[in-house]
């Protein structure tokens, strides 16, 4: 007999969401209906793990974390899309949001660095985005957009800027308040053939100086700065492959490739100084709050975390032999816990020693005797009790109901009037001794031979 230890998407369903951090070791995923609570280094372990159940039986559809706020919001698929905000610590709900119009889904969703606000991008049958004041449940400002959103994020260093990223549009956001009111704009920020990128946007980072980092398919990554002219765009860099993910920092710039390589670029000059490669091509990156760990997954669920050994990382190139001391790379096991023996099963201590250790076969289990069948009665069977006879009593006619034959068989008999009722008291009117069935059966009788 062997045990078949399942992982929670497994049991719960897939995950539709990348990890993100909620601490500098512990990272939560969307897995079918619940949130799941993991170390970053063994996402699938059963020991130091935990769930939260959503609210409906549809499954939750993303999530968003405020680290530094202690704070998690999802929002279920649901016909009235609903973003809950919820206390990482206490896992206590503390608001539910619901943006102005009807959304049959929630396309993105973000917090923004202090936790103050949420935004999120509803779907069909409008598509806009919605900022909340979530502590006040206040819906701020909502935005119409062109396209669905794929990803949103605040800028680190302003609550007040947004990004919304599609396939073929990049938005960058900006909400204005004058006294009590909230407008929003957007600026609009395409893949141009002058800047040599083309083919359609994949990621975004925001940069230490509020400047925005952009990556493509076709492999470039340019950089989005606000001037006194508007928003300008420049190109950064371009690598060989699709650029699936971005970290940037205000020295450092880490692009990580679909072909599994992770490269660390420097922000002055753009030189590429070392790299790391992961198996499998990379999906997403999600960075801890101390940016020191970075969890990388793949396309085929797999996930490879990226430790910095040091504080900072040297900001020169580096030999492929002298990458090792500065950063670490491990591959996040799928499932921890093995498969035991059958041996190994046996033999536990909730199941007891194992009887035959030489076999590995299960030891049949005895089958119960089979119950007697209960004797049937017959189908014309006497009745267990006697029934006792008694007249129904004729209906009295009502002087408001027509007495035609169509109502004879509705009408119901009318109380007396209480001249007629009889009294409470017992003494004044006794009652006639009640009989037994089966003297009344017999008076019965009595009475026919009578006759």
């Amino acid at each position: 007999m062997s045990a078949l230890t399942l992982s929670p998407e497994t049991c719960l369903g897939p995950a539709s969401s990348p990890p993100h951090f909620t601490d500098t070791e512990t990272t939560v995923r969307v897995a079918g209906q619940r949130l799941v609570f993991a170390p970053c280094s063994c996402l699938h372990a059963k020991q130091g793990s935990h769930f939260q159940a959503g609210g409906t039986p549809y499954g939750i559809a993303l999530v968003a974390v405020c680290p530094k706020a202690k704070l998690v919001a999802f929002a279920e698929r649901e016909v009235d899309a609903t973003v809950h905000v919820w206390g990482i610590g206490s896992m206590s709900r503390l608001a539910s949001l619901t943006a102005a119009g009807k959304h049959l889904e929630v396309l993105a969703l973000a917090f923004c660095r202090d936790g103050s606000r949420v935004a999120a991008v509803g779907g069909a049958p409008g598509l806009e985005l919605s900022v909340w004041q979530w502590s006040t449940r206040k819906l701020l400002v909502t935005l119409p957009l062109a396209v669905p959103c794929a990803d949103l994020s605040f800028d680190p260093r302003s609550a007040s800027s947004l990004c919304a990223l599609a396939g073929a549009k990049l938005q960058v956001c900006a909400v204005k308040q004058t006294y009590e009111h909230f407008t929003a704009s957007a600026t609009e920020l395409s893949p141009a053939d002058e800047v040599g990128t083309g083919g359609v946007w994949a990621c975004h980072a925001w940069g230490a100086a509020s400047e925005l980092y952009a990556g493509t398919d076709t492999g470039a990554v340019t950089c989005s700065s606000t001037d006194a002219g508007g928003m300008s765009q420049r190109l950064v860099l371009a690598s060989g492959s699709a650029v699936a993910g971005l970290v940037a920092d205000a020295r450092l710039l880490l692009v990580a490739s679909r072909d599994g390589v992770l490269t660390w670029y420097s922000v002055a000059t753009a030189e590429a100084l070392y790299e790391v490669r992961v198996e499998g091509a990379i999906a997403s990156v999600a960075v801890s709050p101390d940016y020191l760990k970075i969890l990388a997954t793949t396309a085929s669920g797999d996930a490879h975390l990226v430790t910095m050994l040091t504080a900072e990382l040297p900001e020169t190139a580096l030999e492929p032999e002298e990458v090792g001391a500065f950063l670490a790379v491990e591959k996040v096991p799928a499932d921890p816990l093995p498969l035991p023996s059958p041996s190994t099963v046996a033999s536990h201590p909730s199941i007891g020693p194992n009887p035959r250790p030489h076999c590995s076969t299960p030891v049949p289990v005895p089958r119960l005797p089979r119950p007697k069948s209960f004797p049937t009665l017959p189908l014309h069977a006497p009745p267990l009790h006697p029934v006792r006879r008694t007249r129904t009593p004729h209906p009295v006619r009502t002087p408001n109901r027509p007495s035609c034959r169509r109502h004879r068989s509705t009408r119901v008999p009318l109380r007396p009037p209480p001249s007629f009722r009889p009294s409470r008291n017992a003494a004044s009117c006794p009652r006639k001794p009640s009989l037994s069935p089966w003297e009344t059966m017999e008076s019965s009788d009595a009475r026919a031979a009578d006759l």
